[in-house]
């Protein structure tokens, strides 16, 4: 979750404070290509009152079942390019128990897949430019943007890129 979501973005900083000597720690960098990132994983397991404090209305916006949230993982990643400094937190709820090390996995994996998606999806299709909004329209546009990208992925009679296909 990010800021947009506001209070339980603010819950999850709370949690955070308030549970300062359960939290596990872990942290990984990199450096290539001009620049150098370090993300530091936080976790730690959820208590009731922070389930209390979700909004109802978000939960089921996102269709998530209360019960089935076990641990919050924060993570605050920094990049340096150059001369410029950039820095973010993101809180991540799981089912899973507190195992920073296995959910720094899971974000990481998780990212690596959408972002490579997403990209694709943008440049082949333009999908960060479309207007469709109403109704159902947009998540089957999503499908079928999807579906036409695996199928030019099997296409294999031509050596063209996905964007030339």
């Amino acid at each position: 979750m990010k800021k947009n979501q506001r209070a339980v973005y603010k819950n999850a900083e709370a949690l955070f404070l308030r549970k300062e000597n359960e939290i596990d720690y872990y942290e990984t960098s990199n450096k290539g290509h001009a620049r150098e990132e370090t993300r530091k994983y936080y976790s730690l397991n959820v208590d009731n009152s922070f389930i209390k404090n979700l909004e109802s209305k978000w939960m089921k916006r996102k269709q998530v079942p209360i019960n089935k949230i076990t641990s919050i993982t924060k993570v605050v990643s920094t990049r340096k390019l150059k001369d410029k400094n950039e820095s973010s937190v993101r809180y991540y709820m799981s089912s899973l128990e507190s195992n920073v090390n296995k959910l720094s996995g899971i974000i990481r994996s998780h990212w690596h897949i959408e972002n490579r998606l997403h990209w694709t999806l943008d440049v082949a299709f333009e999908e960060d430019r479309s207007t469709v909004r109403k109704g159902s329209a947009s998540e089957n546009m999503s499908l079928l943007r999807k579906f036409c990208l695996n199928l030019i992925k099997k296409e294999t009679s031509s050596k063209r890129s996905i964007n030339g296909k």
